[in-house]
């Protein structure tokens, strides 16, 4: 499979279009770099990134996969464009489920500490909100954020919202107790109209290099 190198600048106008689509106020911009099917260890992975200021680096146990959290910066975006890993390559801008959450007029939970490097798991939710008008979308989703928000209390974590994709995708990085996790993944699914119109899925990680 070829090689990697990310076009920069489209991310950046991809970026700063979707915040004006969303009209959502001034904040910070991440990227989810997801690296599947590569062949590198977390440490040559690592190694290849090292001049990024990564925020937070995760291995999905069982599988030559990796999701690796970078701000959006003009450092960070010179040296990303540097970086050569063979693998399917997906970036996904993002912006702090706090935020959207604030945008909504729903008061979020602090984070807790920094995440511990094992004993994670990574939820990810798309919603379908196909035939739904803005307000109906904004409504559901801010229902969904009132219900998810009490449990989140009880755990360390860390949560994004994709950044002007369609369908939306959330994506949480948690501490969370293995036997917890199904009743977890399952929060607000009525908010969307039940399973049908979500689709989650959850695997199980650890942050690299330990």
């Amino acid at each position: 499979m070829a090689e990697h190198r990310i076009p920069v600048l489209l991310l950046l106008v991809v970026v700063a279009a979707s915040s004006l689509a969303q009209q959502i106020s001034p904040q910070k911009h991440y990227i989810i770099y997801e690296v599947r099917n590569i062949e590198k260890t977390p440490e040559e992975v690592r190694e290849e990134m090292k001049d990024t200021d990564i925020l937070y680096s995760f291995k999905v146990l069982a599988a030559p996969s990796y999701h690796i959290v970078v701000e959006v910066n003009p450092r960070n975006m010179r040296k990303l464009e540097e970086v050569e890993l063979k693998g399917k390559i997906r970036m996904v801008p993002v912006v702090s489920m706090m935020d959207v959450a604030e945008s909504l007029g729903v008061s979020w939970p602090s984070s807790g500490a920094r995440l511990p490097d094992v004993n994670l798991t990574l939820i990810e939710r798309t919603i379908n909100q196909e035939g739904l008008t803005t307000q109906e979308s904004e409504a559901h989703l801010k229902g969904f954020m009132e219900e998810l928000k009490d449990r989140l209390q009880q755990y360390n974590y860390q949560a994004f919202f994709s950044n002007g994709s369609s369908p939306p995708k959330m994506y949480i990085y948690i501490n969370i107790p293995y036997e917890e996790v199904n009743n977890f993944a399952l929060i607000g699914i009525n908010q969307f109209g039940g399973p049908a119109a979500v689709n989650t899925t959850v695997s199980f990680i650890s942050s690299f290099p330990q």
